[in-house]
């Protein structure tokens, strides 16, 4: 038997599967790292009861599963709605002008939008009183945040209102979307073989939601992502595709 060895890159792809089963287009999720197929057998045992020794002398296999675990490095908005099960909603620029807000001296009030790129005033309700930047607050522009210092003109709890301009920016709000099935695709080479093509397709992958969304390091961010395969019997009207994944690749000399 000739030596066949495996160092795989490429691009992990994936497609919604629309109401008749057929993948709407692949969209690549990005730079991925890693890439992992793992497959699993349920299996029932026997043991023999006349030797003494509990041999096991029979086995049956009572199914089978797939699992498919990768890691993204892009935190994209299509990436995070994906797999947060959520929906994005865009802002455009805007002037905001009279937002109310309650002020609390050492403490941060939260304005309606982030990524401001100019703060005109912040006033009582009537605008009667117009307060000062650096003296009776600060404005956070990027996370969009008033601090009121203490020992300036604003009291505990007292009415303002905010005027600033807004850059466009997008929320994504998780679990706002049903989770879904996708066709998941490995397009990618085998460096072990001058880069030879190495195609793996898994027909319905549903992936589990984002286990953890690193905010704060040192290192570059990634996404973890896992998910089952689940079992398509469109596909297994023969015996070339199977039920659950594929793997092609060119013919072994």
């Amino acid at each position: 038997m000739s030596e066949r060895y495996f160092v795989g890159r490429g691009k992990v792809l994936i497609a919604s599967i629309n109401s008749l089963g057929v993948t709407t287009g692949y969209n690549w999720l990005g730079n991925c790292p890693s890439l992992t197929l793992s497959t699993e057998e349920t299996r029932v045992e026997h043991k023999e009861s006349y030797t003494g020794k509990n041999l096991t002398d029979s086995i049956v296999a009572t199914g089978q599963s797939a699992t498919a675990s990768f890691t993204i490095d892009e935190y994209t908005k299509e990436n995070l709605e994906k797999f947060l099960f959520g929906t994005t909603t865009s802002s455009a620029s805007a002037t905001v002008t009279s937002e109310a807000l309650l002020g609390y001296p050492g403490k941060y009030t939260a304005l309606t939008r982030i990524n401001l790129t100019g703060f005109t005033s912040l006033t009582n309700v009537g605008a009667t009183t117009t307060y000062v930047n650096g003296t009776d607050y600060r404005v956070d522009l990027g996370a969009g945040l008033i601090y009121v210092i203490p020992g300036g003109a604003i009291t505990d709890g007292l009415a303002l209102k905010a005027n600033y301009a807004a850059g466009a920016s997008e929320q994504i709000s998780a679990f706002t979307a049903k989770p879904k099935y996708y066709s998941l695709m490995f397009a990618g080479l085998n460096q072990a073989e001058d880069s030879a093509p190495v195609v793996v397709e898994a027909y319905r992958f549903r992936p589990a939601p984002i286990g953890s969304i690193e905010l704060i390091t040192d290192e570059f961010g990634n996404l973890e992502i896992e998910g089952m395969l689940a079992y398509d019997s469109t596909r297994d009207t023969n015996t070339v595709d199977g039920g659950f994944f594929r793997i092609r690749q060119t013919q072994q000399a």
